[in-house]
C-alpha cells in the first residue's frame, strides 16, 4: 500500500516515514465526556483528500512552519474523516457532581440522584460543546434543566454554547429503587 523502497534499520533504530504532507481541510469538535473525566478534548475531524489511507499512527501538526505537536490519528481511508484528538482545552474548566439521598424507607430503598454538569470558558470567545453523560439505567423520572438526546449505549448528549467569561449548568435528576452504580 505504501511504497517505502528499500529501507535497512540498525537494532533498536525506528523509521519513520511520512505518508502525507501538507494542508488538509477539518472542523474542530469540542467534546466533555463527563463519563471518563473532567477535561475538554479538542478533536479534529479531517479530510483525508489524499491518495494513500491514513494508517493508525501519529499527526504532527504545524504552525507557521514550527512544530507544536504530535497526536494520534485512527485508521482514514481516502476520501473520508479522521479523528485527531489533541490535549484538553485549557480555557475551559468542567465538573461533574453528583448527590444521592435516601427517600424511600428501609423496605422500599428508593434513592434520588442530583446530578450537576457545569462548564466554566475563560476565554475570550463563545464556544460550542458537546458534553455526554452516562444514562442511569436503574434510574426512572429523570428531569432535565435542558433535555439530551439520549443515543445508544446509554449515552445522554447536549449541543451547548457557552458564552465567554460565564459558567453553564445542566441539571438532572432521576430515582432508583436501589443504590445502583452512579
Amino acid at each position: 500500500v505504501y511504497p517505502l523502497g528499500t529501507q535497512s534499520l540498525g537494532p533498536g533504530e525506528t523509521l519513520r516515514w511520512n505518508l502525507a504532507a501538507g494542508d488538509l481541510d477539518a472542523r474542530r469538535l469540542l467534546v466533555w465526556d463527563a463519563r471518563v473525566g473532567q477535561r475538554v478534548d479538542v478533536i479534529y475531524k479531517v479530510n483525508n483528500s489524499t491518495d494513500v489511507p491514513f494508517v493508525e499512527g501519529s499527526v504532527r501538526a504545524y504552525q507557521d512552519g514550527l512544530y507544536v505537536g504530535e497526536d494520534p490519528i485512527e485508521w482514514t481511508p481516502t476520501g473520508s474523516e479522521g479523528s485527531v484528538t489533541v490535549a484538553g482545552l485549557s480555557n475551559v474548566r468542567v465538573r461533574r457532581t453528583e448527590s444521592v439521598e435516601m427517600i424511600g424507607t428501609s423496605r422500599d430503598d428508593r434513592y434520588q440522584h442530583e446530578v450537576i454538569l457545569a462548564v466554566t470558558n475563560h476565554g475570550d470567545e463563545a464556544i460550542d460543546l458537546t458534553v455526554l453523560d452516562e444514562w442511569n439505567t436503574y434510574g426512572f423520572d429523570y428531569v432535565y434543566s435542558a433535555e439530551p438526546v439520549r443515543q445508544g449505549n446509554n449515552v445522554l448528549r447536549w449541543e451547548v454554547s457557552v458564552p465567554a467569561g460565564e459558567t453553564l449548568e445542566i441539571t438532572y435528576g432521576f430515582t432508583t429503587d436501589c443504590r445502583g452504580p452512579a
